[in-house]
């Protein structure tokens, strides 16, 4: 088992079993063996607490026990928010733009639409003029739900790092809005092996890269967040 500022010899093999976490070992051992011990036993709030992604019991299997691999250098970075919130910013700018455009198009035709729409519905042919009504119409509509999508994509992307920020940084004493806050964003990758259990009983050895990070709070109240579990994913 990998600890930083540790030489482990090298023929030792340490398993960890989820159903003694007292005897866990660094902090981020402690947290992935909770992260899959609420995802085995299906505790959402527990699950919350720790991560932002599950491991799913029916489709990925579980966990009872793993070996720690390896485990990479830490990555800081500055908090993403500002930029986040700008693209967010900018998302909404061009859709308001496209709708405003949009609706002028459809004020400007709104007969045609109407015969457009009713032709649809009834599986009729239109004629050529119409039918150029119909073309520009269905690629404003499949424009509309290209454009929600993506002012839903940055706000899901910001909403993520703000949750981040303020599940790794918040005590019941002194939350955190993770919108405001200033700081790093730490991130380790953990290469564990472990045996999962799947769904039909079945027990499949499998080399796992579970992604942690933490929020590191700079100015007047520095803060050192926890550990949480944002991605898990095949080694």
């Amino acid at each position: 088992m990998h600890r930083p500022g540790i030489t482990v010899l090298p023929l030792v093999v340490s398993f960890i079993s989820l159903g003694a976490v007292a005897c866990s070992g660094p902090a981020d051992e402690a947290v992935i063996e909770r992260f899959f011990s609420a995802s085995r036993e299906s505790d959402r709030a527990a699950l919350r607490s720790v991560a932002l992604v599950g491991f799913d019991p029916a489709t990925q299997g579980t966990v009872t026990e793993f070996e720690v691999v390896n485990t990479s250098e830490e990555r800081r970075e500055p908090f993403p928010t500002q930029a986040l919130a700008r693209a967010v910013a900018d998302a909404e700018a061009e859709d308001a733009a496209f709708t405003e455009r949009k609706i002028e198009y459809q004020e400007e035709h709104m007969a045609a639409i109407q015969r457009v729409l009713k032709a649809e519905s009834e599986n009729a042919t239109l004629d050529d003029e119409d039918g150029e009504i119909q073309r520009e119409w269905t690629t404003l509509r499949e424009e509309t739900a290209d454009h929600a999508k993506m002012v839903s994509d940055a706000r899901l992307r910001l909403d993520d790092v703000t949750r981040l920020i303020g599940l790794s940084a918040s005590t019941l004493r002194n939350p955190v809005n993770g919108a405001e806050a200033s700081g790093e964003m730490v991130t380790k990758d953990v290469t564990i092996s472990a045996p999962v259990t799947m769904a039909d009983g079945q027990t499949v050895g499998k080399t796992l890269v579970v992604t942690l990070q933490r929020a590191a709070i700079t100015g007047e109240n520095e803060i050192e967040g926890r550990w949480i579990v944002t991605a898990v994913t095949d080694g």
